[in-house]
């Protein structure tokens, strides 16, 4: 793993859709900044260092949010450095956060930080694992996508009216006016949430509420009633028939879009825990397949093709024997932050069990999928494991197939899986495609 490594190649390759993220050091030492350069980098942060506070005022002020790293010990070898920086951090707030690194751990190094606004502290050497959670943290402000809002209502005026207060307040809408309209946007465009006239003519919205409510890709997905008809009567039918919540005309705007927000983010939340992995975030096994069945059919219909990987760590046991299961959590927890990263939004990540992992890499030839998880094979070796001051790497080998040499998405699993199996008989730290017989490694 001491092969001199094109950043400018590798990380274009991988990162096609995501720009570098950049942070300060403010530190006189460029050791520091060399090795967190290296390690940072892999996950797609750029590092400046700055040796002067004077040209950290200028450049952190320019931008819309900024990180900045300092080593603790500057707080007592430059006077007014703390003053300046919990100035700077109270006239940016949020969008300013500073993690200081320290040598030693004590309560008065921590206070001093704190009094300087420290946003975060941790120990050198460095548990890069941690420290890229804690950056993800900091760096997903802003990231969520916009909601989406499925408007159903015979009535066209009163659609566009509802679409504009929403799109206003940065809403995505989708608008319908029959029944099978409205099933064929919840299939195609999958909204976040429902909003239904009560009274229309081809069924009223509580008969579409009990539709929706049988089939189980759409229980989820709240529902709320919009109607003039005050009667509880009616409002306790649109409960009972599946509905979250139940508006009256006149609607108050600001009203409505603090109730669907409100219910958006919950439904996302309960979403996000059920179909993910615990440890990871990534998607759980069953929903990893459920996305990746999704993929095949859609590509066996447009004529699309993609690739589908599996992921396993080499020696994993050992490493759990070795180091404990603590420090094998963390090391699945640092794959899964790293493919995050590195891959692009469209491409689908799953955890598919144990040490394993599973990624659909949309509209990629098989040549180029190899080469983007070579390029990922090499970044992860890369990375200094570190767990009760034990520095370690650890590596993975992976199977590739694309998707036009699979029966079904089944197939095309078990494909990957035994190009995977041959990538561990060849000694593992490989990535392999049985279809074209080769292997591409250091």
């Amino acid at each position: 793993m001491n092969k001199e490594f094109d950043k400018t190649d590798k990380i274009l390759d991988i990162s096609l859709e995501k720009e570098a993220q950049v942070i300060y050091l403010l530190d006189e030492d460029e050791s520091l900044f060399r090795e967190l350069s290296d390690q940072i980098g892999i996950f797609g942060y750029e590092i400046n260092l700055l040796k002067h506070y004077k040209e950290l005022d200028s450049k952190i002020k320019a931008g819309k949010w900024h990180l900045l790293i300092v080593e603790s010990r500057l707080l007592n070898s430059k006077l007014n450095l703390s003053e300046n920086l919990k100035q700077l951090k109270n006239e940016m707030g949020d969008d300013l956060n500073i993690i200081f690194l320290s040598q030693e751990d004590n309560v008065d190094i921590r206070l001093k930080c704190v009094k300087a606004g420290s946003s975060g502290f941790f120990l050198l050497p460095l548990d890069i694992n941690r420290f890229i959670n804690r950056l993800n943290q900091f760096s997903s402000r802003g990231d969520e996508q916009p909601y989406h809002t499925l408007i159903v209502d015979d009535d066209v005026s009163v659609t566009e009216y509802y679409s504009l207060m929403l799109n206003k307040a940065g809403i995505r809408t989708t608008r319908a006016i029959t029944v099978s309209e409205a099933i064929e946007s919840m299939i195609q465009n999958k909204p976040d949430i429902i909003l239904i006239d009560i009274y229309m003519p081809e069924c009223s919205g509580i008969e579409m509420a009990a539709l929706i409510r049988q089939e189980d890709t759409f229980i989820g997905i709240p529902i709320i009633f919009i109607s003039a008809d005050q009667t509880e009567e009616t409002q306790r039918k649109a409960i009972l028939a599946g509905g979250d919540d139940y508006l009256t005309k006149p609607i108050e705007p600001d009203h409505m879009i603090k109730l669907l927000s409100s219910r958006v983010r919950r439904a996302r939340q309960i979403r996000h825990y059920m179909e993910r992995d615990s440890l990871t975030g990534l998607l759980n096994h069953s929903n990893l397949k459920e996305h990746l069945t999704r993929e095949f059919n859609l590509a066996s219909r447009t004529g699309n093709e993609f690739c589908f990987a599996m992921l396993d760590l080499d020696h994993f046991k050992l490493v759990n024997d070795t180091y404990g299961h603590t420090a094998g959590d963390q090391i699945l927890k640092g794959l899964a932050r790293l493919l995050e990263d590195r891959l692009r939004t469209t491409d689908i990540i799953g955890r598919y069990g144990g040490e394993e992992f599973g990624i659909v890499l949309e509209s990629t030839s098989l040549e180029h999928g190899m080469r983007i998880l070579n390029d990922l094979r090499e970044l992860f070796g890369r990375i200094h494991q570190n767990y009760n001051n034990m520095d370690f790497f650890v590596t993975f080998s992976a199977g590739i197939a694309k998707s036009s040499d699979a029966m079904n998405s089944d197939d095309l699993i078990s494909l990957a899986d035994k190009a995977l199996y041959t990538a561990k008989e060849r000694g593992r730290n490989q990535v392999v495609s049985l279809r074209t017989h080769n292997k591409l490694n250091n």
